[in-house]
């Protein structure tokens, strides 16, 4: 039963994760830098190592 709840919960994380992403994608493509900035930064505080919430937040900091 162990498992199974890790598993969920890591799933949880990444669904929960992607949708950051994917907002701070929008927020980036229209412009508005600092909802980008607060999107990925939540993505992270889920994932740390999430390769493209960190390439987001930093395209997000040179653009700012």
């Amino acid at each position: 039963m162990r498992w199974l709840t890790e598993r969920l919960a890591g799933w949880l994380n990444r669904l929960a994760t992607g949708r950051f992403v994917r907002r701070g994608r929008r927020a980036l493509a229209r412009g508005d830098l600092s909802g980008a900035v607060a999107a990925l930064q939540a993505a992270l505080r889920l994932r740390p190592g999430c390769f493209e919430a960190l390439l987001l937040l930093s395209r997000a900091y040179l653009r700012t």
